[in-house]
């Protein structure tokens, strides 16, 4: 699976983690807003909402998981194309990986829960200590993001250097990945020239 990734295309990457999700949108909006329902259904109520906050909340979940599977492709995959003394230590990065990937399969099946309404929001947010502690999370969670962002823009410099490298030297790959919508149009050729080149 991590050769997948890694030898993917650019607008492959774009397409499962944008440009479906866009598309989805567009559709599913222009079918709330014009106005068409089904005979039988009262006037007031939408037949498309539900069917909406399903599919938006799959594919933000295939969203989430083609770029969790990229990162990980990355930090682990292209290990293998450093120098052996630069190869970098993946504890940390597993774990923040971790981290971030437990965060957001919580909040998909929270948003999800409350979307199709199996408990209020008042139920899943039962104190202010429980409100507290997911926001603690959530923060620590961003804060594992950031690092894999940088585990993964640094392993990709290092692997084209072939030298060890400081923030100065991949700050621009940092940014492009963390605008993944832009940065892989630049990123993933690249990524995928490393893998290519024996």
């Amino acid at each position: 699976m991590i050769q997948k990734f890694l030898r993917a295309k650019h607008w492959q990457l774009f397409l499962l983690t944008y440009g479906l999700p866009l598309l989805f949108q567009i559709i599913m909006l222009a079918l709330i807003f014009s106005g068409w329902q089904p005979a039988g259904e009262p006037r007031h109520l939408s037949p498309w909402i539900a069917p909406h906050f399903t599919g938006t909340i799959a594919l933000s979940f295939i969203t989430v998981a083609v770029l969790c599977g990229w990162f990980w492709s990355i930090g682990v995959g292209l290990q293998g194309k450093l120098p052996e003394d630069l190869r970098m230590r993946t504890g940390k990065f597993k774990i923040a990986f971790l981290v971030m990937t437990l965060c957001a399969l919580l909040f998909f099946g929270i948003f999800y829960i409350v979307v199709i309404g199996i408990l209020p929001v008042s139920r899943i947010l039962i104190s202010t200590t429980s409100f507290l502690i997911f926001g603690m999370y959530y923060i620590f969670s961003g804060l594992c993001a950031l690092y894999c962002l940088y585990f993964v823009s640094k392993t990709i410099k290092t692997a084209e250097l072939q030298r060890e490298v400081s923030f100065g030297d991949f700050i621009g790959e940092f940014f492009l990945i963390w605008f993944f919508f832009i940065g892989v149009w630049i990123v993933q050729p690249r990524v995928n020239a490393l893998v290519e080149d024996v």
